[in-house]
């Protein structure tokens, strides 16, 4: 008898269910002005409501902006300063180039075609060094990646001012690998700025950047 009573209570509960739903879903039919007769399918027209909800909230005007956008500004401005200022002591190796030609090339001895290619050299290095560089922040990430070519681009500076005046050749290879070690934050700028920065002044930050590339070889 006890499991009798219990199936009879399980099935008013059932009943009370569904019941429930069919009056749920006449009264969202009711408020959209839509009929419900007797003939039609409350499961379909419940899934036609469902759909319907989700679709209206897809398409609401309120729908929040994408992640990458709702960082906070203060750190935006912060990390753009600093691409900043690194591209600018990055670049003054480039100006300080033209500035000691005549002591280099009295002290290396080098030749009118030695001197071109040691000042364009690090633009060859900068040429190769961004395949590899796209390679390493899709492999390592950006903060990795700069952060180790920054170190290395140091690293190849001291190397650069303790070559012997009878190494031209390890002279001009270390200032390739200058170019090579500048070649992240040259590929890194342009995306940072487009991903982070403000749609209405990103032609602005663009400029700026850009700009810092000749403040460094000016500074140098």
């Amino acid at each position: 008898m006890n499991d009798i009573d219990g199936l009879e209570l399980e099935l008013r509960s059932v009943n009370s269910m569904e019941e429930a739903s069919t009056w749920g879903v006449q009264i969202a039919q009711e408020q959209r002005g839509v009929g419900f007769g007797p003939g039609d399918d409350a499961g379909a027209v419940a899934t036609s409501t469902y759909a319907n909800s989700n679709s209206s909230a897809e398409n609401s005007p309120t729908e929040p902006l994408t992640p990458v956008r709702n960082v906070h500004r203060s750190n935006v401005n912060r990390v753009y300063f600093l691409l900043m200022i690194t591209q600018i002591l990055l670049y003054a190796e480039s100006g300080s180039i033209p500035a000691v030609l005549v002591q280099l090339t009295q002290a290396f001895r080098l030749s009118f075609p030695q001197q071109g290619i040691l000042g364009g050299i690090v633009y060859v290095g900068i040429a190769v060094g961004a395949p590899i560089s796209s390679f390493l922040f899709s492999r390592y990430g950006s903060k990795a990646t700069l952060i180790g070519s920054v170190v290395l681009n140091a690293i190849t500076m001291l190397i650069f001012g303790a070559i012997p005046t009878h190494a031209t050749f390890l002279l001009i290879t270390t200032r390739f690998f200058m170019g090579v070690t500048q070649a992240s934050l040259v590929v890194y700028g342009p995306v940072w700025v487009d991903a982070f920065g403000r749609k209405d002044k990103q032609t602005q930050w663009f400029a700026w950047l850009q700009l810092t590339v000749s403040i460094g070889i000016m500074f140098g």
